[in-house]
Parts: C-alpha cells; sequence; structure tokens
C-alpha cells in the first residue's frame, strides 16, 4: 500500500535547509512510522466481528475516516448498544514529524446494517493515513472491541479510482486517473490531462489536499473528462526532478501516441513545490503543456534560474494563486513571477491574490502550523470554477 506525508505549515522552511542526505533519512523514518493501516496478520482477534472496513474520504485538509464497517457473525446483535458506549483512542504522526502523538474519536452514531453494525465518527482529528495505531473499546459488550491490526480494508472513493505504477525504466511512482470512456474500451478518445505535482513531502497528492482528487470527482469529470496524473517526487535534487520530469513528459508522449491524450490539452500544475515544479516543467518543455496553474510556488527554493527562464514561456498561459499572508512561501514569490512574464510579453498571464478574509472563508486557518493555514491557497483554488473553466479553454 501507499505510504504518505504531508506538507505543514511554516516548518517546510526549517526542513528545507537541512541538508539533502538528512531529509532522505527522514522521508525514510516518516513513510516507515505512517504507513497506511493494514489487516493484522494473526487475523481478527473478536469472536464476532469478521472484517473490519475504514470509510475514508479525502476533505480540504486531506484523508479523514468518517466510519468504520463491522461485519459481524450471523444472529449478532445488540439492541442496548449505544454510542457513547464506544470510545477510539490512538497515535498518530504528522508532516516530517514520525514522532507519534496521542488523539481521540467519538463515535457519533451507529446503525445496524444486514451484515453488521456501521460506527459513524464525527470530525475525525487527525488525517488517517499518519495515524500508526488505534483500539476502539466497547464498555457495555467487550466483544465488539477492535484495533488498527483488525483492519481488513481502507476505503477512500475517487483517490481509489487512480491507478499506482512507475514510470518506465525508473523507481519513480505515479497516480493515474483515466476517464470512464477510455476504461477497458476499444474506442479510445483523446482526452486531455492534467499533471499535477505535490508539495515538499507530500508524496502522495492524492490523500493530502484534493488538487489531484478534485478533478476526478463525477461531477468534475462529466462537465470536463480527463486524465490526472499525479507523480511522486521526492524534491531532495535538481537531478531527481529532472527525472520525473523526463518520465512525465515521455508517458505523456506515449498516451498521445495510443491516441488516448489530446496533444493540444496538457496542463500542469501544483502547490508550493509543486507549482515551483509545474514552472520548471513547463520551462523545460516551453512547447508542450497548454497552461498552467503554479499556486503559491516555492520558487526561492529552487534553481535561481526558474526566474531567469520564465522569459522563454511567455506564450504559455499561466494563473498563479496566492493568499497575501502565507507565512512559509510569501506572496511576493508569485508577484515577481506575474511581474516578470507582464514585462517580457506574456498576453494570458493571471494573478489572484487572498486576503485573509477570504481564506477563512473557504477553510483556512490562520495558525502557521496548521494543515490548512494560508500557505495552502488550494482550498480557496480547488471548488473555484474559475481556475476548472480557464483551464480548459487553453489550448496549445
Amino acid at each position: 500500500m501507499r505510504k504518505r506525508t504531508i506538507l505543514r505549515g511554516r516548518k517546510i522552511v526549517l526542513a528545507l535547509a537541512a541538508a539533502a542526505s538528512a531529509l532522505l533519512l527522514a522521508s525514510a523514518a516518516c513513510a516507515s512510522d505512517t504507513a497506511p493501516l493494514q489487516s493484522g496478520s494473526a487475523g481478527i482477534s473478536s469472536p464476532v466481528i469478521q472484517s473490519v472496513t475504514v470509510n475514508t474520504e479525502v476533505e480540504i485538509g486531506g484523508q479523514r475516516v468518517h466510519s468504520i464497517d463491522l461485519a459481524l457473525a450471523p444472529g449478532t446483535r445488540f439492541d442496548d448498544l449505544e454510542p457513547k458506549d464506544f470510545l477510539m483512542t490512538g497515535r498518530a504522526a504528522g508532516w516530517n514529524d514520525p514522532l507519534l502523538k496521542g488523539f481521540t474519536a467519538e463515535i457519533s452514531d451507529l446503525i445496524w446494517t444486514g451484515t453488521g453494525l456501521t460506527l459513524s465518527i464525527r470530525d475525525f482529528p487527525v488525517k488517517y493515513f499518519f495515524v500508526k495505531n488505534f483500539e476502539v473499546s466497547c464498555s457495555s459488550h467487550p466483544e465488539l472491541q477492535f484495533t488498527e491490526a483488525d483492519v481488513t480494508s481502507v476505503v477512500t472513493p475517487v483517490a481509489d479510482e487512480f491507478a499506482d505504477g512507475y514510470f518506465e525504466g525508473t523507481d519513480h511512482l505515479y497516480h493515474l486517473f483515466t476517464p470512464k470512456a477510455n476504461r477497458g474500451g476499444a474506442d479510445i478518445q483523446p482526452f486531455p490531462i492534467i499533471v499535477v505535482f505535490h508539495g515538499y513531502m507530500d508524496t502522495d497528492n492524492l490523500l493530502t489536499y484534493r488538487t489531484s482528487v478534485e478533478w476526478a470527482e463525477e461531477k468534475e469529470q462529466e462537465a470536463r473528462p480527463c486524465y490526472v496524473l499525479s507523480p511522486r517526487i521526492l524534491y531532495y535534487t535538481p537531478r531527481e526532478r529532472d527525472e520525473v520530469y523526463e518520465a512525465v513528459h515521455a508517458m505523456i508522449e506515449k498516451m498521445t501516441a495510443d491516441g488516448e491524450v489530446d496533444a493540444d490539452r496538457v496542463y500542469v500544475m501544483g502547490n508550493s513545490f509543486g507549482g515551483a515544479a509545474a514552472l520548471e516543467f513547463i520551462e523545460k518543455y516551453p512547447d508542450f503543456a497548454a497552461a498552467g496553474i503554479p499556486l503559491c510556488p516555492a520558487l526561492e527554493y529552487v534553481d535561481a534560474s526558474v526566474y531567469k527562464s520564465l522569459k522563454d514561456i511567455t506564450h504559455v498561459p499561466l494563473f498563479f494563486a496566492h493568499a497575501l499572508s502565507d507565512q512559509t512561501i510569501p506572496s511576493g514569490v508569485s508577484e515577481t513571477a506575474y511581474q516578470i512574464l507582464e514585462k517580457t510579453g506574456a498576453k494570458n498571464n493571471h494573478l489572484r491574490l487572498y486576503t485573509d478574509e477570504e481564506m477563512i472563508a473557504a477553510g483556512g486557518d490562520p495558525d502557521p502550523d496548521s494543515a490548512l493555514s494560508f500557505h495552502h491557497v488550494e482550498i480557496a483554488v480547488m471548488p473555484d470554477e474559475t481556475y476548472h473553466e480557464w483551464l480548459f479553454e487553453q489550448h496549445r
């Protein structure tokens, strides 16, 4: 299963200052400690629980648990059972922080089904892919107690529709969403493709925020069917980033040759380091992408030549977005890039700056260490149809 990590506010500044070798070790440790929970090898210890399914959704702040389904032995039912009888406790890590911290989740409701019991969970407090272990106890019926070792499956709608793979000839992972019309049928047709680069150490776009899954939602696909490609990059060296850019380019070229992708509608976007990656990719292949959406791009943490090369991509439509009170990547970074493009002849160049009030209205948190800090301008961008409509109007 996938290993997940996530961006957390201003701590990125400290992490980016560390040596590459130290960061590699930290990433490996974090990935080990935050691996998604799977079924226990010893099997379920409860005499009545046959399977445990954790149901999650990718919200604006990442993957959260909404409910847990318990398949029970035939005839198992306790009419005196109440939600308050259950208590969920556990430990979870954080972004670039393998130190485990305790959490508690409230069981808000329970529903008896034809096969067992569904426990509803209100406001799950942490991202599930950070959870290392948990226990759900039941004071009235101890036989309904279970732990993370008993989990038999984790269901995450939309994210589960992405296929995992490795770019040909590399050890770089990607996640690819395929529009329904091209799934297994003989009548393949070319669709647009959106490449979504993730933030620093957010090594899986699918569960960290909604920058990838938003494009794959059923309603979005009905309006604008497309492929969504989410490559994983560790970002520690320009060489590794370049390897991924080359792999992404080669994969899309092949998909185009196979009739799957519309070569005139290749779109690129990303947040933070992903925003910088989007610009690096476009600069590397200036005649490849039809448009890009760089969100709070971390241009100050990549090669300075990115700024210098902006004059070479004035023909590529770009839509920058940044929160004015971003305490991780100052909004002046996007403003500078936008102004360079304006001065060098860009004709379809846009910049949207968000006020504190607008970020809060979108669900943002003024705390720079929050998972919903103002650095995460994507929480305001992704639900806004303005960006979706603009992007799909662009053609190479």
